[in-house]
């Protein structure tokens, strides 16, 4: 659900475009199937050339419709030579003159990966929605925005690594993402290792040992300079492991008999 989508037979789709006070700017986009709105709304937390984008998608076909998901992405022209940085969430480049540029997601609910398309960067929203007539979903919110950064020109790359690092806290603390004051140091410097202690999955769960395995093999963590170990959900087992097979000793795993607590 983008721009190109909505609009591949131009001829039906109505285009409206408007300037709300505060510089927002909002484009209709209107076809027999639904609207389409973008709302483009100031986002002074990131500076003055600083966006939030918000997509809203309402059913006017007079039938119940699905929809799965919302393409987000920004044409941002960037030359051959810009030194780019792409972690999970969003993305960010240095263009030449020393302008930073970079969408980035503010997700709550949704599912969303980022993805580079044809020159264009943004990102995948994916969500299910079961719209009847009249029913809107809504998706909130991309940022886009430009930096212009100091000296910028003559920094090398390992420096413009710290401003990446830096526009990244930026962004985290506009959306009120940021590490709770008090927070000891070793919960700030602890180098964290997720630990199952039913077994691993590599060996089926075959090696199943429990609290008492797990005691007995901390010093294997502690030599790789594991500060933290963090230990994942705890559930009764259903069923006794197999030994041989590993996991429920039931191929097609736990019986619903056993499930319901029924005779066996």
């Amino acid at each position: 659900m983008n721009d190109d989508w909505f609009l591949t037979d131009a001829e039906s789709a109505a285009v409206a475009q408007e300037t709300l006070d505060g510089g927002e700017v909002v484009a209709h986009y209107v076809k027999d199937t639904g609207k389409l709105s973008w709302r483009h709304t100031p986002f002074p937390a990131l500076g003055e050339h600083a966006w939030l984008r918000t997509v809203a998608y309402e059913n006017t076909s007079g039938k119940t419709q699905d929809v799965t998901g919302v393409r987000m992405y920004a044409a941002l022209n960037l030359p051959d030579a810009a030194l780019e940085w792409n972690p999970r969430a969003f993305y960010m480049a240095r263009c030449d003159g020393g302008l930073l540029v970079a969408p980035a997601y503010k997700g709550v609910t949704e599912h969303y990966t980022f993805r580079k398309r044809d020159g264009a960067v943004g990102h995948d929203i994916h969500a299910c929605w079961r719209l009847a007539l009249g029913e809107s979903a809504l998706i909130e919110a991309q940022a886009v925005w430009v930096r212009d950064v100091e000296d910028g020109a003559s920094l090398d790359v390992r420096a413009w690594g710290e401003v990446f690092r830096e526009e990244a806290q930026r962004w985290y603390d506009s959306i009120g993402l940021h590490v709770p004051d008090g927070m000891p140091d070793w919960a700030r410097n602890m180098i964290l290792y997720e630990y199952n202690a039913g077994g691993h999955i590599d060996s089926r769960f075959s090696d199943v040992g429990g609290f008492q395995r797990l005691a007995e093999q901390t010093d294997y963590p502690a030599a790789l300079g594991i500060t933290a170990v963090w230990l994942q959900a705890v559930h009764q087992h259903k069923t006794p492991p197999n030994p041989v097979e590993g996991g429920s000793q039931f191929p097609g795993g736990t019986p619903p008999s056993a499930i319901h607590h029924a005779p066996q």
